[in-house]
């Protein structure tokens, strides 16, 4: 698990953030052990335990977590209350403070992104097919329509599947490489969408930085790709 802050042009501190790995939690294999998702057919108490250690190291209590209901696509759920589940939707905006949002992901890109000046975080969760759909588009006006300035947000993407790793049909490829060209740079037959997004974020003029390697290539992190049945980690953001 790795975690930080986002901080202000005055060095005030906005945010926090937290990126997790397969480590400190309480799920059994195939599991084990941080598993934060409630979909994937963990024990239901141990997805709670789980969550639990993630609101403490976001310092929130778990009732305040927000978790999007992660169906690829590239509607945005706006939150202005700790309602728990924002189903139908891949991203996540808020200028409340004190409620954690969640995304997760097991090869898909966690995206965690906070203007500090305007006090606006976003997450998402990107697959290829919201990659394809225009979702770091969407990502870019949510964060304008919130009140947040582009060029002074930082953007930090969490593990994901590499473009080595990831191989694809070509009309899939093509589906997102018309979108995202940078996510077909690494390998002919490939997606990397992490590259991609990074690309488009730069191109936008704000910073972005990566958390963690390859899920199907590091054992410390989920990766459905590699494994089928397993869990998710999770990237998460709280103003303050």
């Amino acid at each position: 698990m790795q975690s930080g802050v986002f901080e202000s042009s005055r060095g005030t501190v906005a945010a926090r953030w937290v990126v997790t790995d397969r480590e400190g939690g309480y799920s059994q294999p195939p599991y084990s052990s941080l598993n934060l998702a409630s979909h994937v057919g963990d024990a239901p108490l141990a997805v709670a335990a789980n969550r639990s250690v993630l609101a403490s190291a976001l310092d929130v209590p778990s009732d305040r977590l927000v978790f999007p209901g992660l169906i690829h696509s590239s509607d945005v759920g706006i939150v202005d209350a700790p309602i728990g589940l924002f189903p139908n939707v891949d991203v996540l905006v808020t200028s409340t403070r004190n409620i954690g949002l969640v995304t997760m992901g097991a090869d898909c890109v966690p995206l965690l992104a906070v203007d500090p000046e305007a006090k606006v975080a976003l997450v998402a969760h990107i697959g290829w097919r919201g990659a394809g759909d225009g979702i770091v588009e969407t990502i870019l006006t949510s964060l304008v329509n919130a009140g947040a300035t582009v060029k002074r947000t930082q953007f930090i993407l969490g593990p994901s599947i590499c473009g080595e790793c990831y191989h694809v049909d070509e009309e899939r490829r093509q589906h997102v490489l018309n979108v995202l060209p940078g996510a077909g740079r690494r390998d002919a037959q490939g997606l990397d969408l992490r590259d991609g997004i990074a690309a488009e974020v730069r191109a936008a003029h704000a910073a972005v930085k990566t958390i963690g390697g390859c899920t199907a290539e590091d054992p410390l992190l989920f990766s459905h790709r590699r494994d089928g049945v397993t869990g998710r980690q999770a990237a998460a953001v709280v103003l303050v």
